[in-house]
């Protein structure tokens, strides 16, 4: 049997995106970084970067409560896209995520994320916010062109 399950918390490395298809699908896209664990004999610990892409009523959610550096937390899964260069032939591949739900830790009374004095979040907004609520992005890709599909 195989699996493919990622959970992610870290940092978004700029505001997130939204385009939408010819369908008025909504596709989000954004960059996270990740922190790994720092080394034994110290100095920084290595960070990782993905690309997620999340698709319907979250990607449009996401504008909104999200910025450059907010903390969020993630589930989804892995795909592969492969194409061939335009310029060289040559094959080539990405790996990214796609988001099925996400949610992020609600933030330290008084605080934002660069530690600066804000306002508390209300207590509905840290509740998870799954991408099922948009019937999972499989129904709408299976409405969807290659050629709609901005990535």
């Amino acid at each position: 049997m195989d699996f493919n399950l990622v959970v992610l918390t870290g940092r978004l490395v700029a505001d997130p995106g939204v385009k939408y298809s010819v369908a008025g699908l909504p596709i989000g896209s954004f960059g996270v970084a990740v922190n790994g664990m720092k080394p034994k004999g110290g100095g920084d610990a290595p960070v990782s970067f993905f690309n997620v892409t999340v698709f319907g009523k979250p990607a449009e959610w996401l504008i909104g409560a999200f910025h450059k550096g907010s903390k969020i937390t993630l589930k989804g899964r892995l795909t592969q896209d492969r194409w061939d260069d335009k310029d060289t032939g040559a094959k080539r591949s990405m790996v990214k995520i796609i988001a099925d739900q996400i949610d992020w830790p609600p933030k330290p009374k008084g605080q934002d994320v660069a530690g600066e004095e804000s306002q508390e979040y209300p207590a509905e907004t840290a509740q998870a916010h799954p991408a099922e609520e948009s019937q999972g992005d499989e129904k709408y890709l299976s409405e969807l062109d290659d050629d709609e599909i901005p990535f």
